[in-house]
């Protein structure tokens, strides 16, 4: 027997065995994980889950404030087209009161 055969004919007859071999198997290549483990991936799961939900609240308060700013600046620009239709009126009248050229 070569050296490769002496090391891995452990492996093979444990493979062989039949159910204790799809077991260890399993086992080695992490398709079954101990219960340790998996309570650490359901802690980890939870927090990247809280972190999720924060940032999905921080966003909403980013929208709300953009939305607010938006109304204020349209109240803005409404008051400033007043004020300008205002002035526009008050040069009119003052206008149309004051002595043309000539008149006197």
């Amino acid at each position: 027997m070569s050296v490769v055969s002496d090391i891995l004919q452990p492996a093979i007859d444990v493979l062989t065995t039949g159910l204790g071999g799809v077991g260890l198997l399993a086992f080695f290549n992490r398709w079954i994980v101990p219960g340790s483990s998996l309570e650490e991936m359901k802690e980890e799961r939870d927090e990247w889950k809280k972190l999720y939900e924060k940032e999905r609240e921080a966003h909403q308060a980013t929208r709300d404030a953009f939305a607010a700013a938006s109304q204020r600046s349209d109240a803005g620009v409404e008051a400033a087209r007043g004020y300008a239709a205002l002035i526009r009126a008050l040069r009119e009248d003052e206008r149309r009161q004051l002595p043309g050229p000539g008149s006197g």
